[in-house]
Protein backbone atom coordinates (compact mmCIF):
# COMPACT_ATOMS: atom_id res chain seq x y z
CA UNK A 1 0.00 0.00 0.00
CA UNK A 2 1.49 3.29 -0.88
CA UNK A 3 2.29 6.11 1.49
CA UNK A 4 0.79 8.59 -0.31
CA UNK A 5 -2.62 9.97 -0.10
CA UNK A 6 -4.64 11.19 -2.98
CA UNK A 7 -7.57 14.00 -2.34
CA UNK A 8 -10.41 13.74 -4.86
CA UNK A 9 -12.76 16.03 -4.76
CA UNK A 10 -16.47 15.94 -6.62
CA UNK A 11 -19.00 18.09 -7.70
CA UNK A 12 -21.08 19.74 -4.77
CA UNK A 13 -24.92 20.07 -4.82
CA UNK A 14 -26.46 22.61 -3.04
CA UNK A 15 -30.53 22.90 -2.92
CA UNK A 16 -31.52 26.60 -2.08
CA UNK A 17 -34.36 28.90 -3.33
CA UNK A 18 -33.89 30.42 -6.77
CA UNK A 19 -34.73 33.43 -5.51
CA UNK A 20 -31.56 33.94 -3.41
CA UNK A 21 -28.82 31.64 -4.30
CA UNK A 22 -26.36 31.07 -1.32
CA UNK A 23 -23.48 31.55 -3.47
CA UNK A 24 -20.26 33.71 -4.16
CA UNK A 25 -20.10 35.51 -7.26
CA UNK A 26 -18.31 33.19 -10.01
CA UNK A 27 -18.43 29.94 -8.05
CA UNK A 28 -20.03 27.31 -9.67
CA UNK A 29 -19.24 25.40 -13.24
CA UNK A 30 -22.71 24.38 -13.81
CA UNK A 31 -26.60 25.26 -12.61
CA UNK A 32 -29.38 22.42 -13.62
CA UNK A 33 -33.10 23.34 -12.61
CA UNK A 34 -34.97 20.16 -13.39
CA UNK A 35 -38.80 21.14 -13.58
CA UNK A 36 -38.12 23.84 -11.34
CA UNK A 37 -37.90 27.55 -12.58
CA UNK A 38 -41.39 27.40 -13.98
CA UNK A 39 -42.60 28.30 -10.87
CA UNK A 40 -40.38 31.44 -10.33
CA UNK A 41 -41.95 34.76 -9.95
CA UNK A 42 -39.24 37.11 -11.15
CA UNK A 43 -37.77 35.10 -14.39
CA UNK A 44 -35.37 38.01 -15.87
CA UNK A 45 -34.11 38.25 -11.76
CA UNK A 46 -33.61 34.58 -11.55
CA UNK A 47 -31.44 34.42 -14.53
CA UNK A 48 -29.12 37.10 -13.56
CA UNK A 49 -28.81 35.40 -9.84
CA UNK A 50 -27.70 32.27 -12.15
CA UNK A 51 -25.82 34.23 -14.13
CA UNK A 52 -23.82 35.70 -11.89
CA UNK A 53 -22.95 32.55 -9.81
CA UNK A 54 -21.64 30.87 -12.96
CA UNK A 55 -18.05 31.20 -13.51
CA UNK A 56 -16.99 32.35 -17.00
CA UNK A 57 -17.92 29.77 -19.09
CA UNK A 58 -20.28 27.93 -17.43
CA UNK A 59 -23.58 26.09 -18.21
CA UNK A 60 -27.12 26.41 -17.06
CA UNK A 61 -28.95 23.12 -17.43
CA UNK A 62 -33.15 23.78 -17.78
CA UNK A 63 -35.41 20.71 -18.26
CA UNK A 64 -38.64 22.38 -17.73
CA UNK A 65 -42.50 22.69 -18.95
CA UNK A 66 -42.75 25.64 -21.58
CA UNK A 67 -45.69 26.19 -23.60
CA UNK A 68 -44.98 25.28 -27.49
CA UNK A 69 -46.58 26.77 -30.99
CA UNK A 70 -48.99 23.54 -30.42
CA UNK A 71 -51.10 25.72 -27.51
CA UNK A 72 -52.14 28.44 -30.03
CA UNK A 73 -53.47 25.64 -32.11
CA UNK A 74 -55.54 23.31 -29.95
CA UNK A 75 -59.44 24.09 -28.95
CA UNK A 76 -60.09 26.85 -27.33
CA UNK A 77 -61.37 24.88 -24.35
CA UNK A 78 -58.20 22.36 -24.07
CA UNK A 79 -56.58 25.81 -23.81
CA UNK A 80 -58.77 26.74 -21.20
CA UNK A 81 -57.85 23.19 -19.53
CA UNK A 82 -54.50 23.66 -19.85
CA UNK A 83 -54.50 26.93 -18.31
CA UNK A 84 -56.53 25.32 -14.97
CA UNK A 85 -54.00 23.06 -14.57
CA UNK A 86 -51.21 25.51 -14.61
CA UNK A 87 -52.99 27.14 -11.76
CA UNK A 88 -53.51 23.91 -9.88
CA UNK A 89 -49.55 23.25 -10.68
CA UNK A 90 -49.06 26.56 -9.17
CA UNK A 91 -46.93 28.22 -12.33
CA UNK A 92 -47.08 31.62 -11.71
CA UNK A 93 -46.96 32.71 -15.51
CA UNK A 94 -46.08 29.43 -18.05
CA UNK A 95 -43.12 30.89 -20.54
CA UNK A 96 -43.59 30.11 -24.13
CA UNK A 97 -40.01 28.43 -25.92
CA UNK A 98 -39.16 31.69 -27.89
CA UNK A 99 -39.78 33.85 -24.85
CA UNK A 100 -37.63 32.15 -22.53
CA UNK A 101 -35.06 31.51 -25.24
CA UNK A 102 -35.04 35.65 -25.75
CA UNK A 103 -35.08 36.45 -22.51
CA UNK A 104 -31.95 34.35 -22.12
CA UNK A 105 -30.48 35.84 -24.55
CA UNK A 106 -31.05 39.19 -23.45
CA UNK A 107 -29.75 38.08 -20.28
CA UNK A 108 -26.07 37.00 -21.24
CA UNK A 109 -26.56 33.43 -21.91
CA UNK A 110 -26.23 31.63 -25.17
CA UNK A 111 -28.84 29.14 -25.38
CA UNK A 112 -26.71 25.95 -27.02
CA UNK A 113 -29.55 23.58 -27.45
CA UNK A 114 -33.16 22.84 -27.36
CA UNK A 115 -35.17 19.26 -27.41
CA UNK A 116 -38.58 19.43 -27.35
CA UNK A 117 -40.25 16.25 -25.30
CA UNK A 118 -44.03 17.04 -25.54
CA UNK A 119 -44.77 13.73 -28.21
CA UNK A 120 -42.69 11.88 -25.34
CA UNK A 121 -44.01 13.27 -22.62
CA UNK A 122 -47.78 14.14 -23.76
CA UNK A 123 -48.18 11.50 -26.76
CA UNK A 124 -50.93 12.44 -29.21
CA UNK A 125 -51.07 16.24 -28.12
CA UNK A 126 -49.80 17.03 -32.35
CA UNK A 127 -52.42 14.46 -33.43
CA UNK A 128 -55.12 16.26 -31.23
CA UNK A 129 -54.27 19.97 -32.04
CA UNK A 130 -53.78 18.42 -35.87
CA UNK A 131 -57.84 17.21 -35.78
CA UNK A 132 -59.00 19.92 -33.55
CA UNK A 133 -60.06 17.54 -30.53
CA UNK A 134 -61.85 18.71 -27.82
CA UNK A 135 -62.55 17.51 -24.03
CA UNK A 136 -65.71 17.83 -22.08
CA UNK A 137 -66.61 17.10 -18.68
CA UNK A 138 -67.73 13.40 -17.93
CA UNK A 139 -71.63 13.54 -17.61
CA UNK A 140 -73.12 13.15 -13.98
CA UNK A 141 -74.71 10.22 -13.01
Amino acid sequence: MSSRTATVTGPGFVAADFGHLPLRAGSVDAVFAIESIGYARDMPGLLDQVGQVLRPGGQLFVIEIFRTELFGVVPARARQLCAATERLLAFPDLWSVPDWVALAYDRGFEVTGLTDLTDATVPGLSDFARVGGSCSAPSSR
